[in-house]
């Protein structure tokens, strides 16, 4: 086993960590999903995706579909509500919603975004 970290999109290699990255880690217990921006101190924050908070609309913001983490087994495994853990640094300027199971088209997914603006802490 190499403990290289490798990141899967419906089933094809688009990310490759190399355990360098990682000392000492053999297994994660946490796993995330979001978006940040970065600007400089005392200036407005861009937004996120079109600038929507949050509205079931998937092309108002950003999001991911489709979410599963593989465990130590290597079975993939769909994240469950009782397993989220949500973080926004400032509810203002962005919002993220966790959807469950939505079926078909897009499983488990959340979405995540907003208008930015006067974001600092």
């Amino acid at each position: 086993m190499s403990k290289n970290w490798w990141l899967y999109v419906n089933n094809v290699d688009i990310g490759y960590f190399p355990v360098e990255l990682f000392s000492g880690m053999n297994s994660a217990d946490e796993v995330g999903w979001g978006g940040t921006t970065s600007t400089p101190q005392d200036s407005s924050s861009p937004p996120i995706g079109y600038g929507h908070f949050p509205d079931r609309k998937f092309f108002h913001s950003c999001y991911f579909i489709r979410m599963s983490y593989m465990n130590i087994s290597k079975k993939n495994n769909e994240p469950k509500k009782h397993q989220i853990k949500k973080y926004i640094d400032n509810p203002e300027c962005f919002g993220l919603s966790y959807y469950g199971n939505l079926h078909k088209s897009v499983d488990y997914s959340i979405q995540f975004g907003g208008p930015g603006g006067s974001c600092s802490n």
